[in-house]
């Protein structure tokens, strides 16, 4: 009986910890998405994680670090209006471990020249209590 009762709140503590983990991720998601929707690259770009090793694939190649993807964006968006409004829809959410978490969706674009849309995939990684895109596939 008391292993039961051990393994029982082992695994109910498992599924808190995950809970847990998929709220901050998904925080983070909402919170670039509001900052998007508010015309706010760099707040949008706090999700990011702000190192030279981070990782932005699109059809165009690799864009590594920081600053490059923020640069990237800012040049491609630069008014609220270019950026336009933006939703996505999560498909998947994966824990590969205590620290990485992959999440699959849709994303969606509306501006004053039309709608544009694609899928991403995020590799979130847990840095300093933090969790932080450390790859972005977007296409």
């Amino acid at each position: 009986m008391k292993k039961i009762l051990i393994i029982a709140c082992l695994a109910l503590w498992s599924l808190s910890v995950n809970a847990q983990k998929g709220e901050s991720v998904r925080q983070v998601l909402n919170n670039q998405l509001a900052e998007w929707n508010i015309g706010s690259v760099e707040g949008f770009m706090k999700g990011y994680w702000k190192n030279d090793s981070l990782q932005f694939l699109t059809s165009k190649g690799i864009t590594y670090g920081w600053e490059n993807v923020n640069n990237n964006y800012k040049k491609s968006y630069p008014t609220k209006e270019k950026m336009g409004n933006l939703d996505f829809e999560i498909l998947s959410e994966k824990a590969i471990d205590k620290t990485h978490t992959l999440i699959i969706g849709k994303w969606k674009v509306k501006d004053a020249e039309g709608e544009n849309s694609g899928y991403f995939s995020l590799l979130f990684k847990l840095i300093d209590g933090n969790w932080r895109i450390i790859l972005d596939h977007t296409s």
